[in-house]
């Protein structure tokens, strides 16, 4: 009967911690927005590409109508500054940093945003 009873709390055991670990790591996952400045679908195409490339973005959608960035990421891989910069680095003001004004002036005509 005791021994029974000691396998029965040791599962249990086993299951609370399990169950433990996954909720543990489903806290991780993090959603924001934030502004980024561009123009067009070209610009859509550069910001997403800048940090759908990062090992844990999930996933990152920008509206160039509302200049709206959506990003889904697992905040122990990647910071939200570290996708920010991402971005910021590849020529779009975002509302934490600044443009690479140098990825900028590479960006086409129709993606400058400040002219």
């Amino acid at each position: 009967m005791k021994r029974k009873a000691i396998q029965i709390f040791s599962i249990l055991g086993l299951v609370a911690m399990s169950c433990q670990n996954n909720a543990a790591t489903e806290a991780t996952v993090v959603e924001a927005s934030f502004n980024v400045q561009g123009n067009c679908n070209m610009c859509k195409s550069t910001i997403e590409g800048a940090v759908n490339t990062c090992d844990g973005v999930d996933m990152a959608e920008w509206n160039k109508d509302t200049k709206q960035m959506m990003v889904k990421y697992d905040s122990s891989v990647i910071s939200l500054d570290e996708i920010d910069q991402r971005i910021a680095n590849s020529g779009y003001a975002t509302d934490h940093h600044e443009a690479n004004m140098e990825a900028y002036e590479k960006l086409p005509k129709c993606c400058h945003y400040k002219d």
